[in-house]
């Protein structure tokens, strides 16, 4: 399974990369406008099985990012990671495609339950 993770925050990136790479080939981008570089780069080898990108990241937003990976290609998972618990935002980024939403700080478990569901 082919991973992006699309992440400013070295902290958190070391978490989900030491989560994910037990399931998963993980390329990591750091800022959004990487992130749908490496996204369009992945179509023309391995696509990404699932994304999962930071709220708040330079360069393109992460509301920005999904809406571009979902003009590109729908029917991939996008799960959004954020500090940010609000009700409105959480409903824009479902309703815009996102497969999911962790609020940080990152907790294992739910990340091993997204791989392991496929």
């Amino acid at each position: 399974m082919n991973i992006l993770v699309v992440e400013d925050d070295p902290i958190a990136i070391e978490i989900i990369n030491e989560i994910l790479k037990k399931f998963s080939n993980v390329t990591i981008a750091k800022d959004g406008e990487e992130g749908l570089l490496e996204y369009k780069k992945s179509l023309l080898n391995k696509e990404f099985d699932k994304v999962f990108l930071d709220l708040m990241l330079p360069e393109l937003n992460g509301i920005d990012l999904l809406k571009e990976i979902n003009k590109i290609k729908k029917n991939c998972k996008v799960y959004v990671m954020s500090a940010i618990d609000d009700e409105t935002i959480k409903k824009e980024v479902l309703e815009i495609g996102c497969n999911g939403y962790i609020l940080k700080p990152i907790i294992t478990e739910k990340i091993k339950k997204i791989m392991e569901e496929g």
